[in-house]
């Protein structure tokens, strides 16, 4: 499980750190019971995205027992500083017995004043505490500070910085995984983004932890998918802002990755197939969304 949060620009540093060893020195410390951290991780991932605005830091933690409640603190193991508690419950174990709850949405900008409605609503939900969330999807357009900002770095780091802000008391509280969106990654729809801003800010499970090259011209990738068993589920993550043409390295992918899970789901090690995806795959209309919008069906 990654873990990953902002902080300001360390004024100890003399220039921002670029993910190089020994940046910074952040840790996740966590435990069975609030305020007594048994076990603490750390790495040495630290980067700022343009060299503006906050910095990005990531460790991976391993070892979770399935359904279990934990109690961390993220921060700096050199200077001995901590964020404030926070606590989540581990996914169950894959199976089709268990039981997973989880929270789907898609196009939360920052810049649209219901998404402040509807993730108050959420937050509520989660300290309500009758469900034990597992993960929340987010089926692209994440900020929209692209489309805010256009050709304004600061601008738009300012707008990611918020929007990261906003959903925090539902990513503290459990693994927030993400399907790229137009307005994260195409020309125009996103500013100057291009899919880069995106990477650096979401690690999902086929990106390395410690990747640091986000530019434009290396996001046409794998990177834009994924995918994962958790509970009952196969959880299938996928681009319509890259090609899934016939003999497209993504639909290849796509094609395997189906298979495994319909085997899955055949021997009894699975119940539900779960497809994420910014776009629909197929539309009744001519509008081409990036991937090849299948129409006429």
């Amino acid at each position: 499980m990654l873990f990953s949060w902002t902080t300001g620009f360390p004024n100890y540093l003399p220039e921002p750190p670029t993910g190089g060893p020994n940046a910074t020195h952040p840790a996740v410390k966590l435990g069975l019971s609030s305020g007594s951290y048994s076990q603490t991780f750390t790495s040495n991932y630290s980067l700022m995205y343009w060299g503006i605005g906050d910095v990005t830091h990531r460790v991976n933690v391993s070892g979770l027992s399935p359904r279990t409640r934990y109690y961390y603190i993220v921060g700096d193991s050199e200077l001995n500083q901590w964020s404030a508690e926070a606590t989540f419950v581990s996914r169950p174990k894959t199976g089709p017995e268990e039981v997973l709850d989880f929270i789907a949405y898609g196009d939360m900008g920052y810049w649209n004043g219901s998404s402040t409605v509807v993730q108050k609503s959420i937050a509520d939900e989660i300290s309500r505490g009758e469900r034990d969330y597992s993960f929340t999807l987010h089926c692209g357009d994440i900020s929209y500070s692209g489309l805010e900002s256009q050709s304004d770095k600061v601008k738009d780091t300012q707008l990611w910085d918020l929007f990261m802000s906003e959903i925090e008391p539902i990513s503290k509280s459990m693994p927030y995984h993400v399907a790229v969106g137009n307005h994260d990654s195409l020309p125009g729809d996103s500013g100057i983004e291009c899919g880069a801003v995106y990477l650096h800010r979401f690690k999902m499970p086929n990106q390395n932890e410690s990747d640091t090259d986000f530019s434009c011209a290396t996001s046409e990738s794998a990177r834009f998918w994924y995918s994962y068993a958790a509970g009952p589920i196969w959880l299938h993550t996928w681009s319509t802002e890259h090609t899934y043409a016939n003999g497209s390295a993504q639909k290849a992918w796509i094609v395997d990755d189906l298979t495994a899970a319909s085997q899955a789901k055949k021997e009894g090690r699975i119940s539900w197939i779960i497809v994420q995806m910014h776009y629909p795959s197929y539309c009744s209309h001519s509008y081409n969304g990036g991937g090849g919008c299948i129409t006429g069906t």
